[in-house]
């Protein structure tokens, strides 16, 4: 192995020793332009790093409009100060790195902790909305009505809260906002919404609430949530909190169940499953949850002809979300209502839930829920044989439609003007 090591070190020396001027050059050249391309690539990340952060203190602070000043709080970090260069080489790229202006040290936060389902009215209201500023005015009782993201796809609309804070010096934590998702005409990838700096009895409350909401990304943010609030001095049972969230997992698995068997046409079973879920639902207080199982007996009661009982359960889902001021499944209720009614052939109650149903959407601005309310006015308007009012409401639902670029509906809607 020793003489190894000196065969290739005599072959080295001797290489360098043969090397011609014309040799040296070529490897200074290489050297020099090797070194130019790190710092062209240093400066070129630099001026992208400052775009961005200029980008983050325009929505951050929201410039454009003084009104609906956030501020983003800088008091005990910094969000400006960023890595050297070497350090970035050799470190992952994490969400964010606030610098501790006490201890002089980067807190690294590497993914978002936090996940919570919003409407797509949010990714267009943004700041506007009312969520993001009850978050912003640390009120963290919007997260109890939440439920956990179906999936941490860019798709899915929500916000996503990263926090964190330096242990060193026991400093309060920081909390950055961000929101993704699909509207019906762009995709949002990140867009941050503000920067705040919360102490410690702020962030225990809001750490409690998630976990209870189960809001955390995966079962290791789950276990850094639990991490912080026992060393926020937590008092809480989480092992009871675990126990109720497979309790609650269990229920809505037999209610997917349920829905599968409601969609193959296994009423009886779908009506058990459902119902057991119901139960779990209740005695764990999950009021929406509650609410959607109603619903969803609602419609196996409807596949199955059975109105009066359909009505009945449409009715109890209606009045929890009205509780829980849930606008947008408000509206599907009122619509559900309204088809109910029309089945009835009671077109003159059927037009009145679908205009409310209709009402709401146009309040939220969705333009799905928009189209499908003016096409059921449309239906409601051809079966009292007002073909004019029939005309406008279909002609609308075609419009929307063709915004929203769904075909199948837009070929639908033609055809029922063509009838008409």
């Amino acid at each position: 192995m020793l003489g190894e090591g000196v065969f290739w070190t005599n072959f080295t020396l001797e290489c360098v020793l043969q090397m011609k001027i014309e040799d040296w050059i070529a490897l200074g050249l290489f050297v020099f332009f090797f070194l130019i391309m790190i710092y062209w690539y240093e400066r070129t990340s630099s001026k992208k790093r400052k775009a961005k952060c200029a980008s983050f203190d325009a929505v951050a602070m929201n410039k454009t409009n003084t009104d609906k000043l956030f501020q983003a709080d800088s008091t005990y970090y910094s969000y400006t100060t960023h890595k050297p260069f070497y350090m970035r080489l050799f470190s992952p790229q994490g969400v964010w790195s606030p610098y501790c202006k006490t201890c002089r040290k980067w807190v690294q936060i590497y993914s978002p902790m936090l996940g919570i389902p919003v409407t797509q009215n949010a990714l267009s209201e943004l700041q506007e909305s009312d969520i993001v500023k009850s978050l912003f005015n640390l009120d963290w009782s919007v997260l109890k009505t939440s439920e956990r993201l179906p999936t941490w796809t860019i798709i899915q609309p929500a916000i996503r809260i990263s926090l964190g804070r330096c242990k060193t010096c026991d400093g309060p934590f920081c909390v950055l906002s961000e929101i993704r998702g699909q509207t019906d005409r762009e995709i949002i990838q990140g867009k941050r919404l503000f920067s705040i700096e919360i102490d410690k009895k702020s962030a225990l409350e809001l750490l409690e609430t998630a976990i209870d909401r189960n809001l955390t990304a995966n079962n290791s943010m789950y276990a850094r949530a639990v991490s912080f609030c026992k060393d926020l001095g937590s008092s809480k049972d989480f092992a009871q909190v675990a126990l109720a969230h497979q309790r609650k997992e269990k229920a809505q698995a037999l209610g997917r169940r349920g829905l599968w068997e409601h969609d193959y046409g296994i009423l009886d079973e779908a009506e058990i499953h459902l119902n057991n879920a119901l139960k779990i639902f209740e005695e764990l207080g999950e009021r929406k949850d509650q609410a959607l199982a109603y619903r969803s007996l609602a419609s196996v009661y409807y596949r199955g002809k059975n109105l009066d009982h359909a009505e009945t359960q449409v009715k109890k889902s209606l009045g929890l979300f009205e509780e829980l001021n849930d606008k947008p499944e408000m509206a599907i209720c009122y619509g559900f209502l309204g088809q109910i009614q029309f089945d009835y052939k009671e077109f003159d109650r059927a037009e009145l839930l679908v205009r409310k149903a209709l009402e709401i959407e146009t309040s939220l601005g969705n333009n799905r829920g928009m189209a499908k309310g003016y096409h059921a006015l449309g239906a409601v308007y051809k079966a009292l044989d007002k073909r004019e009012r029939a005309k406008d409401a279909y002609t609308e639902a075609l419009r929307l439609y063709k915004e929203l670029g769904d075909l199948s509906l837009e070929k639908a809607m033609q055809t029922e003007l063509d009838r008409l």
